[in-house]
């Protein structure tokens, strides 16, 4: 049925129907006759008892409930649930999407699904594709180390970084370091690394391994440390062997003892830097020191002329050397592959200081020597560098056999002089007043003293006790001597001493004049022996 609505709120009407029942019926019909009577009937919520008519709102919201805020405003369900098989969703411009659950309990929006928290704390990872503002893609992938590669290139993680430390620890680090190392006596630095003394002992023997020895060690040695009060270092004094008798020496007693000795052929070839020399390599004189070549090949870099040794002599090449562009520097004796040494960096050599190197050679027979600096005769067994090298104090020195000990003055010898040959100087350019000895002087010599055995008292000695000694007394030979024999007995410290190799010529005077008796006596007895007579045949 058509609804009409002419928009009176009120008025007066001669008559007014309603729809009841689906059909239009007048009004006074439905509430009775003449405008008045009873309703009868209601419908719920509606209800009528005894003629009165109510309401039943239960079922009903208020108009304050949050419901009555669809569409107008935002709405608070409280501990009320939203249930609802899809959401569409708005925005302001019109756009809508639909919001639901598929059967497996999955959120889409739309036809595309939703991505969850538990979904992605179960997914696993090969790569990350990231894209930056330029539109170029790059992929985070984990190796299979476990470390992860950003575009091909590992990146750096806390693992990475357990070897490396801060610039502020590196800089606490640093500042506990010693800034410069400078080089005292005994230690040799070059570039960076530090060097000692080398080992040698017997001429050439060497550690097996240069770095093996961590100790050096003496038995049977008087070993005491020291305070040195003038240098205020703590020394270590190695003294002589404890089994050695020993001497206490008052100050300025030593030194005298030594006055007027002196040694010759110590020194074959003093020192120099620029020594008297042959081969195929350069050597230029800069002054105090020399550079020479090294490696040119081709023959022996440096040599010098056979030096004469004898058996048991020990012959010592030294030189002072710095490194300039060699690395190395062989020092050898030509001939004996044992003496062949080869240094470098090793043994201490540098650029910067000079440090002493030599080889050795104890001679087990007569012969020649000549030494070898740089390229030798075996090269191609104990290599030299090409390069230079400067150097300085080269000297030969020979100890040993060859050794002459010249004494000034008198020798005084407490226990016993052992010795191969004693030889005096008995020429006769130093000598005047040449006069042969009287045989009757010699005799009354050896006629006047006779040769004795005793004990030494002042060696402590036992008159008493075997052994003995045998010699002469000494005031009992010089009495029978003539006063002008001064050599034979001599006095010193108040105790006469005797020359006995003197008596030899004394015996020798008195043998001479015993022989020439004895001929004399031999020739009277052939004279007179009868001589044989002849027989004549009758």
């Amino acid at each position: 049925m058509e609804s009409l609505t002419n928009g009176l709120s009120q008025g007066d009407f001669t008559l007014l129907r309603v729809l009841s029942n689906g059909a239009m019926t007048d009004i006074l019909t439905l509430i009775g006759s003449g405008g008045s009577g009873a309703v009868t009937s209601a419908t719920a919520p509606l209800s009528i008892s005894n003629g009165v008519l109510s309401i039943n709102l239960s079922g009903y919201m208020a108009t304050t409930h949050e419901a009555n805020k669809i569409g107008s405003a935002d709405m608070t369900h409280g501990q009320f649930d939203f249930n609802t098989k899809t959401v569409t969703l708005q925005n302001n411009v019109g756009v809508t999407v639909v919001l639901s659950v598929d059967g497996g309990g999955n959120l889409n929006l739309g036809a595309d699904g939703v991505l969850t928290v538990p979904m992605l704390n179960t997914w696993e990872y090969t790569s990350i594709s990231m894209k930056d503002s330029g539109g170029t893609v790059r992929n985070l992938v984990p190796s299979l180390n476990g470390s992860l590669v950003y575009n091909s290139s590992q990146l750096v993680d806390l693992n990475d970084l357990g070897s490396y430390t801060t610039t502020s620890a590196m800089n606490t680090l640093l500042n506990a370091k010693q800034d410069v190392l400078t080089s005292g006596a005994g230690i040799f630095l070059s570039a960076s690394t530090i060097n000692s003394y080398t080992l040698r002992w017997n001429g050439s023997s060497t550690p097996t391994v240069p770095t093996a020895i961590q100790e050096l060690h003496w038995d049977d040695y008087t070993v005491s440390e020291n305070v040195n009060l003038s240098t205020g270092k703590i020394e270590l004094l190695i003294g002589h062997p404890t089994d050695m008798a020993s001497q206490t020496w008052a100050n300025g007693q030593f030194q005298p003892l030594l006055t007027g000795v002196s040694q010759s052929s110590v020194y074959l070839l003093s020192p120099t830097h620029m020594p008297s020399r042959y081969g195929v390599a350069t050597w230029t004189n800069n002054g105090t020191d020399a550079t020479i070549s090294l490696g040119v090949g081709g023959g022996q870099d440096h040599f010098h002329s056979p030096y004469a040794v004898l058996t048991g002599d020990v012959i010592t090449l030294s030189v002072d050397v710095k490194l300039g562009t060699a690395t190395n520097m062989c020092l050898a004796w030509w001939g004996i592959a044992s003496t062949i040494i080869s240094f470098s960096t090793a043994q201490g050599l540098n650029t910067s200081t000079f440090t002493t190197i030599s080889t050795s050679f104890t001679a087990t027979s007569s012969t020649n020597l000549e030494w070898n600096i740089g390229f030798h005769w075996l090269s191609s067994v104990t290599a030299q560098s090409t390069g230079t090298a400067i150097v300085k104090n080269i000297f030969v020195q020979i100890a040993g056999a060859s050794i002459v000990t010249t004494f000034t003055g008198d020798v005084n010898v407490s226990g016993t002089l052992t010795c191969n040959s004693l030889v005096q100087t008995s020429d006769e350019s130093v000598k005047a007043g040449i006069e042969d000895v009287s045989t009757t002087v010699a005799e009354s010599i050896l006629l006047g003293c006779n040769a004795r055995t005793f004990v030494r008292t002042d060696l402590g000695e036992d008159p008493d006790k075997l052994p003995r000694r045998i010699g002469f007394i000494a005031q009992e030979l010089q009495a029978t001597l003539p006063e002008q024999w001064q050599n034979i007995v001599h006095e010193k410290d108040n105790l006469l001493g005797v020359s006995y190799d003197r008596l030899c010529c004394i015996l020798w005077t008195c043998l001479q004049n015993t022989n020439a008796r004895v001929a004399a006596l031999e020739q009277q007895i052939t004279k007179s022996k009868p001589k044989a007579s002849k027989k004549t045949a009758g």
